[in-house]
């Protein structure tokens, strides 16, 4: 199972339509949404804890992440 960083897989998620929204989050959560229609906050939602850019996602909530998008892990390994 490979592992990413904060910033590299929201970069690996945004082609499909996954945005982040730093200001919604609690402390230090960030809101992730699949947008449904681009600019709207609209679609599924994950809140991801952030401690800086390079850190590292664990395996279960990329799992979780991937689930709540709708998402294969094949389709980020791309």
């Amino acid at each position: 199972m490979p592992t990413f960083k904060y910033r590299e897989l929201l970069a690996r998620l945004k082609p499909y339509g996954v945005a982040d929204y730093p200001a919604l989050g609690k402390g230090s959560e960030r809101l992730w949404v699949c947008e449904s229609v681009k600019g709207s906050r609209k679609g599924p939602q994950y809140a991801v804890k952030c401690h800086g850019d390079n850190t590292e996602i664990k395996q279960g909530t990329l799992m979780a992440i991937l689930r709540r998008f709708n998402l294969k892990l094949k389709d980020i390994l791309d």
